[in-house]
């Protein structure tokens, strides 16, 4: 129960997030569970300074920050000092920060993005948004699930987990993932937008997207993302009043 406990509670570890400890309050919730049986229980000294020592600073991937809740915790239970506690979790954070970015925004958000899609043109734009979720969620749900046992199974040395010849493996294919899926997705997209469009129409739609990379490419490093954004509203709203 305590681990269904922790690995609820770790959905939440950025509802606390603040600029002094980031992840660090949210963090400890998610690792109170794991705590409650360590020598004098909920009111013993040990419980209290484990708990206050998961409250400070502690940044990752919120997905794979489980690896590191189960492995504090079972260092705890271990009698590590804190001193050995507190580099450990000093060198976790960043490469779960790395492997979480590769593994999830490179790779796996990509190509369920695209599956929704394609599920959004071929079927209907519900499907569309359930087949992303549940892509998504598979894979997200599984990843806090095998952090949380992983962390307990192997205490402070968890970071061998992260060799798993499946996850390198992932890491290795997520690269090419987000260019492979948006070369799948792209047509499809253009495809289904374009139906129905004269050839001017469709000409006109290319130069303007021709026209928005260049300004990506040439305007955005001094023009800054939120002003290029909403001039690029603006010019989408005034082309649309002049369409009509």
């Amino acid at each position: 129960m305590k681990f269904l406990s922790a690995f609820l509670r770790s959905f939440m570890i950025q509802g606390s997030w603040n600029y002094d400890r980031l992840q660090g309050v949210g963090w400890s919730v998610a690792i109170e569970p794991l705590l409650r049986k360590l020598p004098g229980g909920k009111h013993g000294s040990s419980y209290r300074y484990a708990l206050g020592r998961a409250t400070q600073y502690f940044n990752s991937h919120p997905f794979f920050a489980t690896l590191a809740i189960g492995a504090v915790a079972r260092a705890e239970y271990k009698g590590l000092s804190s001193e050995r506690i507190e580099r450990f979790r000093s060198a976790i954070k960043g490469s779960l920060g790395a492997v979480g970015d590769r593994f999830i925004w490179a790779g796996v958000m990509p190509v369920a993005s695209t599956l929704g899609v394609l599920a959004t043109v071929d079927i209907s734009p519900l499907v569309g948004i359930i087949t992303f979720l549940v892509a998504f969620n598979a894979v997200h749900f599984t990843i806090r699930a095998w952090g949380l046992r992983t962390g307990w199974t192997k205490g402070p040395a968890v970071a061998n987990a992260l060799h798993h010849p499946v996850l390198r493996g992932s890491l290795r294919i997520g690269g090419f993932a987000a260019p492979f899926a948006l070369g799948i997705a792209t047509p499809v997209v253009v495809e289904a937008l374009f139906t129905g469009f004269a050839l001017g129409a469709r000409i006109a739609a290319v130069m303007a997207a021709a026209g928005m990379f260049i300004c990506l490419r040439w305007l955005l490093p001094t023009f800054g993302a939120a002003r290029l954004g909403a001039l690029a509203i603006a010019i989408a709203l005034l082309i649309g009043a002049l369409w009509r």
